[in-house]
This record gives C-alpha cells, structure tokens and sequence, in this order.
C-alpha cells in the first residue's frame, strides 16, 4: 500500500472541534455557528489546518459524521477548513451506501462511532477489507490550546 493511496474519513464533533454542547470559553480559537434554530460556540482543534494539508497530499479527506450533512457543512466553513474535504458522508449516507474507496484510515474521538462507521460500509456492500487497526482512536478534544494530536497524527501517517 502506498500512503499516497490512502482515504482519512475524519469524525466532526469530538475529534476536529469541540463537542456540541461543550461549554465555553474554550483556550483555543472559537467560532460561532447558526445551524437552523441553534447557535453553537466551539473551539476548533489546534494544529487542524496543517494535519489537512497534509492528509491531502497522501489520499483522499472525507468528513464522516453521525451528524446532518448540512450541520457538518456549516462547521466545516465555520472553522474554514471546508477546502480540504473531498465529501462529507453522514450516518444517513452510510445506511444508503456509499462509493468504493481504498486503503481506508478511520479517525474518531469514539471508538463505538468509529466501529460503527466501518460496520455500515462493511454492510452497504462496501467490499475493501476493513480492519479494526484502520481505526485510530484518539483523545476527545476538550478545547485545551495545548492539544498536539493532530500533530503527532502526522507523524503517525509518516511512519507507515
């Protein structure tokens, strides 16, 4: 397998930013999002932006999310990192099916979602093998500045 050749499916809430409903003030940037009725304060992950840049270079970026695809799109452009996402796939897209991708690496906050997401593609006729080692399970996001995870992700790719 090349790492050129790879597809990183990131999880949104818990993993890129803050989860929804976590309380402010956060140490890091925040944005403030509308989405329909509600607003939502969160703080964005540090080191996000330079993680993206370099998952491009390696394969595909595809958000997959538990939650709406509209919600997900508002925060993605929100926090302006929306440029390095090739698709945004939510948990309804993952029951109707969705394209065959390659060399799959699953990052979520959750290890249940994240378990969660691949049983759907596994089910939804997705026909790669997925194994358990393609999903890296790491810290929820607390909106600590001090955060490096993105970071040592990159090193972690950089290693394969």
């Amino acid at each position: 397998m090349s790492v050129r050749d790879l597809t990183f499916f990131i999880d949104l809430d818990g993993t890129l930013k803050t989860e929804a409903g976590a309380k402010p003030p956060f140490e890091v940037g925040a944005v403030l999002v509308e989405s329909g009725m509600k607003k939502y304060e969160v703080g964005i992950r540090p080191h996000i932006k330079e993680f993206l840049e370099f998952a491009k270079t390696k394969g595909k970026v595809v958000l997959s999310t538990a939650s709406g695809r509209r919600y997900a799109r508002k925060m993605l452009i929100a926090m302006d990192i929306h440029q390095y996402f090739d698709e945004i796939i939510s948990l309804e897209s993952f029951n109707r099916g969705i394209p065959h991708y390659s060399n799959c690496v699953f990052i979520d906050n959750c290890e249940k979602s994240g378990v969660n997401k691949m049983d759907k593609m596994a089910s939804s006729g997705y026909n790669a093998k997925i194994q358990r080692h393609d999903l890296w399970t790491i810290d929820t996001f607390d909106g600590s500045k001090d955060d490096t995870t993105m970071l040592d992700l990159i090193d972690e790719i950089k290693n394969l």
